[in-house]
């Protein structure tokens, strides 16, 4: 029985761009179902809570099979660390955009910065109910995962202070706090949304954080420049020292 010789020429050129075009539609159909399945994870966590969220329920959900989840996540906890990562991501590329798009002026970005959050906490109110849902629930994951929701909350206060920096023109000392007020404040706001969200004064809670950061960056200022000897005060000293000099200076060969 002869052997049957490969394809050549140009049969095997055509079936060339067939392979390329099946790898495409597998990998845009594998993005399209990891996206259904943290879709999926968000709403049945917000619902229900980590714990109570079964892979089971997450796949029906989704409209996926339950092996689609161990083939993207490799487990629940990895599941539970791209929510995070994918959350924290959205978060801070919202703001970010939203804040280099108002321009160079400290305030009008400050401003917009503000904008941003609180659009963030009323038009996706389920992303944040996630992220308090992680944070107070006592859940048992990996430490792999824990890692990750280490490495997300990091990440989120260094956005918020490299815009602060962006934004004055230099690093200004004394300003560690306002990145983890700036996370209170809003974490404190999606509390008081889901507890009273008639109740909530939306533009107060933000008047008041925008008030706060205000007064710690001129406070930062202020030091700064005090500690800055003043023109006047070097001259002075400069006087002084002078006469010092010379009187020094002449010792020796006196």
């Amino acid at each position: 029985m002869k052997r049957r010789r490969p394809e050549t020429g140009a049969a095997s050129e055509t079936s060339k761009p067939a392979r390329r075009g099946t790898r495409v539609r597998r990998t845009a159909q594998g993005r399209a179902s990891r996206e259904r399945i943290l879709e999926a994870a968000i709403a049945v966590i917000t619902e229900h809570g980590f714990r109570a969220s079964s892979v089971d329920t997450i796949c029906r959900r989704a409209g996926i099979q339950k092996t689609a989840i161990y083939w993207h996540f490799g487990s629940k906890d990895g599941l539970l660390a791209a929510l995070v990562e994918r959350v924290a991501a959205d978060w801070t590329d919202t703001i970010a955009i939203r804040a280099y798009a108002a321009g160079a002026n400290p305030l009008h970005r400050l401003d917009q910065s503000f904008t941003a959050m609180r659009e963030f906490l009323t038009t996706k109110p389920h992303l944040l109910r996630l992220l308090l849902t992680l944070t107070f629930e006592p859940i048992r994951v990996s430490a792999a995962t824990r890692a990750t929701l280490r490495r997300a909350s990091a990440h989120a206060e260094q956005a918020i202070a490299r815009g602060i920096e962006d934004t004055l023109g230099a690093p200004l000392p004394g300003l560690d706090f306002v990145p983890n007020l700036i996370l209170a404040m809003l974490q404190a706001a999606s509390v008081r949304m889901l507890i009273d969200p008639k109740g909530f004064d939306a533009d107060r809670h933000f008047d008041d954080l925008r008030r706060l950061v205000v007064l710690a960056v001129g406070h930062s200022i202020r030091e700064q420049l005090a500690s800055v000897p003043h023109p006047a005060a070097v001259a002075a000293s400069r006087d002084t020292a002078e006469p010092k000099r010379r009187a020094g200076a002449k010792r020796p060969g006196s």
